[in-house]
């Protein structure tokens, strides 16, 4: 993130997922985002992640805390910012995308386990299956229903999912 004020964020250095792999944008140039009374935040630069956060936690936080240079995954449609993370510089990412339903949660751990696991492979362009469950930490991860951020404990057994992750932490979290 370049910079962020009370109701707008300022990104440079830009990737976006485009079928199912990062693509970083060919010119360094600047994006804006709104930001609104809807965006979740998520705060993952501590030794535990904290969030999902309202704005108004988040602003309290930002009062405090230099997010400026920070690595951020961003959830947005059009302008407006859906769902926002923010980890420390240059450690956000996600190697691997997947889909699957999810049959379990532990809402101790904040670990959740799929089941009908495909894995996609940037290199044959194709969804391959994982063999057995899958167990995911989504603690730190941008999680959405449609248009809105959730929390990763609002998510159910059955609803099926498109993550993005890195080895076995959530980084994003779709329920489609």
């Amino acid at each position: 993130m370049e910079s962020i004020g009370f109701n707008y964020l300022e990104l440079e250095y830009i990737s976006s997922l485009e079928g199912h792999r990062w693509e970083e944008w060919r010119r360094r140039r600047t994006r804006d985002l709104r930001l609104n009374q809807d965006t979740l935040f998520w705060d993952n630069t501590g030794l535990e992640p904290d969030g999902p956060l309202t704005k108004g936690e988040f602003e309290q936080r930002r009062a405090q805390e230099d997010y400026e240079g920070a690595s951020a995954l961003i959830l947005a449609q059009g302008e407006e910012t859906v769902a926002l993370g923010i980890w420390p510089r240059r450690t956000v990412g996600g190697e691997r995308v997947t889909v699957g339903r999810v049959q379990g949660i532990d809402r101790q751990t904040g670990v959740i386990t799929l089941e009908r696991v495909k894995d996609w492979n940037n290199a044959s362009r194709e969804w391959r299956p994982y063999p057995g469950t899958l167990a995911v930490d989504a603690r730190e991860a941008v999680t959405a229903r449609g248009s809105r951020g959730i929390a990763w404990s609002e998510l159910r057994p059955g609803d099926r999912v498109y993550l993005v992750r890195e080895g076995m932490k959530g980084r994003l979290i779709l329920v489609q």
